[in-house]
């Protein structure tokens, strides 16, 4: 349990040296179920507080909230590697407004809203995943927002 603290206490002194936090919880519970908020959630919540509290610009974001859509798997095309290339750029200035946003799913799917997650991402000096684990594994909103982040790293 010391061990564990101690972790806690590195990643808050860690998060409370940096000016810009984005926060992304994952966790997928039952719309219906408002008074059983995920503990990954409640501990994101706790985090963004206490940061907001010493000043510093904090955003959380529910990713589970979002809209979006699974990777189209254009990393392994049959063209080659198309994912994160300036053809696919995100062309709407109000989501993009840097013009990093590269991602094929986004163009292709109106309703896509990775953006959101990209555009604070940028913004950001650091980023905290909050995920929950079932069986051994990572839900697929984590999943998904992973694979769909992987243009970033072929830019």
């Amino acid at each position: 349990m010391n061990q564990l603290l101690d972790q806690f206490s590195r990643l808050i002194k860690y998060l409370e040296s940096r000016d810009s936090i984005l926060l992304l919880t994952t966790s997928n519970r039952y719309s219906e179920h408002t008074s059983d908020i995920p503990k990954t959630t409640q501990l994101a919540l706790r985090i963004r507080d206490h940061l907001k509290q010493k000043g510093h610009r904090v955003t959380l974001l529910d990713v589970a909230k979002l809209r979006v859509h699974i990777c189209e798997g254009n990393i392994s095309g049959m063209h080659g590697n198309t994912c994160g290339v300036p053809e696919a750029k995100l062309r709407d200035h109000a989501k993009n407004p840097t013009g990093q946003h590269r991602c094929w799913a986004s163009i292709n799917n109106k309703d896509d809203q990775l953006y959101k997650v990209s555009r604070e991402l940028f913004k950001s000096q650091a980023v905290v995943f909050f995920v929950s684990t079932r069986w051994g594994q990572t839900n697929s909103v984590y999943q998904r927002l992973l694979e769909r982040l992987s243009w970033i790293e072929n830019r």
